[in-house]
């Protein structure tokens, strides 16, 4: 499996400096790749990520897993501010400063009332399947500091629906 994984990384590497990628964007892992967190629906999970079409399904588990875990994202999010401070801006990538790194732990404001009204003021966004180019449309969405509950969702389509993930 590790064999597999260092030769599709480096056929990937090959294939996007071929395309001028920058080098140092895709030698960082993606975001939530390798936070050691296992949970008790891993299997649950991976198929929610396959049926969503996310393309980083380990990294989903591991970043849900240490959600319901510990009520926070792991430490490879930065907030919209925390980058801004050291450089990033909407539309350039986040990783020829942070590699590795992408946005997440603001606040989303719900506007829309597409999920539960009672937990506005308590919601928290966070870019998936960032590789570091452009952010797109996927978001993962959660009720902070309540773990153990169950409180998260994903968009696809940029906030229009909402998929709460399966429960434990």
């Amino acid at each position: 499996m590790i064999l597999r994984k260092k030769f599709i990384t480096v056929l990937l590497f090959g294939l996007l400096l071929l395309n001028g990628v920058d080098s140092a964007a895709f030698a960082a892992d993606i975001c939530g790749s390798y936070v050691p967190t296992t949970g008790p629906h891993n299997t649950e999970l991976r198929r929610f990520a396959n049926n969503l079409k996310l393309n980083y399904v380990d990294a989903f588990v591991n970043i849900v897993n240490h959600i319901e875990h510990y009520g926070h994202l792991p430490s490879c999010y930065l907030s919209k501010q925390k980058a801004r401070k050291q450089g990033w801006s909407p539309g350039k990538s986040l990783w020829k400063i942070r590699p590795g790194h992408a946005i997440g732990g603001n606040r989303f404001g719900n506007r829309e009332q597409r999920l539960p009204q009672r937990y506005n003021r308590h919601y928290t966004e966070a870019d998936l399947d960032y590789d570091g180019h452009k952010r797109g449309a996927r978001r993962l969405v959660f009720v902070r500091n309540r773990p153990n509950q169950g409180l998260i969702w994903v968009t696809t389509d940029h906030y229009k629906s909402f998929h709460r993930i399966p429960k434990p």
